[in-house]
């Protein structure tokens, strides 16, 4: 599994087009999510992990999530241990 982030105050450069990567079945996998915690999503965000939890009924789930909308990014070793504890991340909302 690969996490790829963008930076969004760096230098303008083209990415090359990537196909996605199809998931074949994520019933029983391990499930992460990753939210930049702004208010306004809060209760939005909890509920597609709720909804994925029901549908796919994971192995387990992990989830980071900064309490501070505006303290800074999650450390390279937070993101380093998602990726050994997770087959997929949904990332959204800013994070």
């Amino acid at each position: 599994m690969s996490i790829r982030m963008m930076n969004p105050v760096a230098k303008p450069h083209r990415e090359a087009l990537r196909r996605p990567v199809r998931i074949e079945e994520l019933h029983g996998r391990r499930l992460g999510f990753l939210f930049n915690g702004h208010v306004s999503a809060v209760k939005f965000w909890k509920q597609i992990e709720d909804l994925f939890s029901e549908l796919y009924h994971p192995r387990s789930v992990t989830s980071l999530r900064k309490e501070n909308t505006f303290a800074p990014a999650a450390a390279e070793g937070e993101i380093a241990e998602l990726k050994t504890r997770t087959d997929l991340v949904v990332i959204g909302v800013g994070a």
